[in-house]
Formats: structure tokens, C-alpha cells, sequence
């Protein structure tokens, strides 16, 4: 049976990443526009998977707007990056999420929820894709942990 690991900095790191995560996912994106409300939902969701990663791979390989690249780049990557901490976290800090089936699910749900709260509050969009990409950050961060045992 795998010992839990019980470091105290891992957990103050862990409580910081969370802190920095809230604050980059809700605070941290644009302010709401004065309107209609309900308008504003319409106009912030994309369910169709693979549509938004296409676009953004289209821009990097054929514009030359350096800003627009920047920008797709930035996404791309980051919406990766910022969760593989959360992907190392969670199987290494909580011994219900090592099985991998329940970290999947587990991180799946979560990150559909914090895609409908950025929506509803208006702090971002609800993007599938941007589920995709967190969920492959998130995976190779339990891969981390796996090979780090």
C-alpha cells in the first residue's frame, strides 16, 4: 500500500497554486460588459470540440500578425501548462485520486465546472476545447507523479 505523503510544504504549495489558479481563472480574465446579461452568455460558449485548437493552430502556422500568434501561442500552451501542477497535486497529496479512472473523472468534472462558472460569472468562456487542453495538462502531470514514485 502506497504511504500518503504528509509534507507540509506540499500542501502550502498546493494551497498557493489553488490561490493563483482562482485569481488567473475568475479575477484575473476580463470584466464583465454592461448589457444584457443573458446576451452575454449567448455570445460566450463554443461546444464544438477541436473548433478553437484548429483556429489557433491555423493562426501559428499561417498568419504573420505577430500579436495574433502571440496570443494563440500563449493559449495553446498555457491552457496546458497551468494545470499539469493540479495533475501532480492531486494523486500525490490524496490517495483517492492515485486510482487513475477517479483522477480522470475526478479533474473532468471540475474543469467542466470551472468552465460554467467563468461563464455564468462572465469572467470567461465556456470552451470545450479549453477542457481538452486543460485535461491533457492535468494527464501530464499524473504522469509526472507516476514516474516520480
Amino acid at each position: 500500500m502506497a504511504k500518503t505523503y504528509k509534507n507540509p510544504w506540499l500542501y502550502a504549495l498546493f494551497f498557493l497554486y489553488c490561490l493563483w489558479m482562482i485569481w488567473l481563472l475568475f479575477f484575473g480574465t476580463r470584466q464583465p460588459d454592461p448589457g444584457d446579461y443573458w446576451a452575454q452568455i449567448a455570445a460566450n460558449y463554443s461546444v464544438k470540440p477541436l473548433y478553437t485548437i484548429r483556429n489557433y493552430i491555423r493562426v501559428l502556422l499561417h498568419s504573420t500578425n505577430a500579436s495574433l500568434i502571440r496570443h494563440c501561442a500563449i493559449n495553446l500552451i498555457g491552457n496546458i501548462l497551468l494545470f499539469v501542477p493540479a495533475g501532480y497535486f492531486f494523486p500525490r497529496l490524496w490517495r483517492f485520486f492515485r486510482p487513475f479512472w477517479r483522477f480522470f473523472l475526478s479533474v473532468f468534472f471540475l474543469l467542466l465546472l470551472i468552465e460554467i462558472l467563468q461563464l455564468f460569472s462572465l469572467r470567461g468562456r465556456l470552451d470545450v476545447d479549453d477542457i481538452l487542453l486543460n485535461l491533457t495538462g492535468s494527464l501530464l502531470g499524473y504522469l509526472l507523479y507516476k514516474f516520480s514514485k
